[in-house]
């Protein structure tokens, strides 16, 4: 099936309103489903995750939409909290990543997911498997695959970020192709972006950079703060916390690391700070939301 061209009208936007896309692989696992994780409900609100089914079947529940894939289909699920469940003999390529605006809102108008044939676009699958090759060769990478944390030199990362970038496009042509839409952005005054810039490249262990902001935006605190949520209903300073608490979640589920070393490393003093602080957030306090989600992110076969 040919591609049309992602460069019509309705796609069109100034080079740097899209460099402003929050654009990140999170975790990338080809095999088998760990117990845990076949029948559970999953939150799957923020970012992407598709699945590449190479045996068994998958069935996703959101509300009243049932999608059904089996091998040799791909599934991205729907938006929001959903159920799933895989068979025991499931094999898949399972991919996750953040594609967004600096308004929150995804790449795509589409929320009620989709199932497709991957015979029918075989570069969304072929680029897909050579990520995680790549990703195959790190030699310290997690069970749980949740690899932002291995070390690498500026030379290998930029070689996974092509590889991570050339299958976002395969991923952006695959939907066009299927009639999906963009996000259609008002035009952001660009000292903004370059604030969105500033709180997403600032260091998550240092306190909250408001002087910097500033600095970066040209703009002062009040007109900042003004401008900021008249664009994307947000504040600067709820802005950078949902970013530590996106990070925080991410930690929490995708590594063992000791909680007192993970609030430190967000900015935390005291470990007790981060504790009273995540469960501000989300009700629940480090320990319990690690012991709840990390069942999600184990993969591995039993």
């Amino acid at each position: 099936m040919p591609f049309p061209d992602i460069t019509s009208p309705s796609a069109i936007n100034p080079i740097h309103v899209w460099s402003g896309m929050r654009t990140e692989l999170i975790w990338i696992y080809e095999g088998g489903i760990h117990p845990d994780n076949q029948s559970r409900k999953s939150d799957n609100t923020h970012g992407y995750r598709v699945w590449f089914l190479f045996n068994g079947s998958v069935e996703v529940r959101r509300d009243r939409k049932v999608l059904r894939a089996r091998a040799g289909e791909c599934i991205i699920p729907p938006r929001g909290a959903m159920y799933q469940r895989f068979s025991s003999d499931a094999r898949i390529l399972s991919l996750f990543f953040s594609c967004d605006w600096p308004t929150g809102e995804n790449l795509f108008n589409e929320h009620r997911g989709l199932v497709l044939k991957t015979a029918d676009f075989p570069r969304f699958l072929s680029k897909a498997q050579e990520l995680s090759a790549l990703v195959k060769t790190y030699s310290n990478v997690p069970t749980d695959v949740h690899f932002t944390e291995q070390p690498v030199d500026y030379l290998e990362f930029l070689h996974l970020q092509r590889l991570f970038i050339e299958w976002l496009e395969v991923f952006a042509q695959t939907l066009v192709a299927l009639d999906y839409t963009y996000v259609q952005v008002d035009p952001i005054d660009k000292r903004l972006l370059q604030a969105v810039r500033c709180l997403k490249q600032s260091s998550l262990s240092v306190p909250f950079p408001a002087e910097l902001i500033q600095q970066e935006s040209g703009l002062g605190r009040s007109q900042l703060d003004r401008l900021f949520f008249q664009t994307f209903g947000t504040t600067t300073r709820s802005y950078w916390n949902r970013r530590k608490l996106d990070s925080a979640k991410a930690l929490l589920a995708t590594t063992a690391n000791p909680i007192k070393e993970l609030g430190f490393r967000l900015g935390f003093k005291q470990a007790s700070h981060f504790t009273t602080w995540f469960h501000t957030h989300t009700g629940l306090n480090p320990a319990a939301y690690r012991s709840r989600e990390s069942g999600a992110h184990r993969h591995e076969s039993a």
